[in-house]
């Protein structure tokens, strides 16, 4: 397994997945230097690993940010 650490574009992706005779695998964070693609389109590019590190973080902390302000204006009324 080859970890293709942040390759900057999707032509810079494809052209890894077809110089590389490996499993590679890609790791996709929001915000970070790859773009985000979906599981099925980096499979097609050669990709066999996908990781999306901190989506859920992401979204965890979103709903505990959300509980937090709905928990603040209901205590009050």
């Amino acid at each position: 397994m080859i970890f293709v650490e942040a390759p900057k574009s999707i032509e810079e992706m494809k052209k890894i997945g077809k110089s590389i005779n490996a499993p590679l695998g890609a790791n996709m964070i929001e915000g970070g230097a790859t773009p985000i693609s979906s599981t099925a389109t980096l499979h097609k590019m050669g990709y066999q690993l996908i990781l999306y590190p901190l989506s859920i973080l992401y979204a965890n902390t979103f709903a505990t940010i959300q509980t937090w302000k709905e928990l603040k204006v209901s205590r009050f009324q």
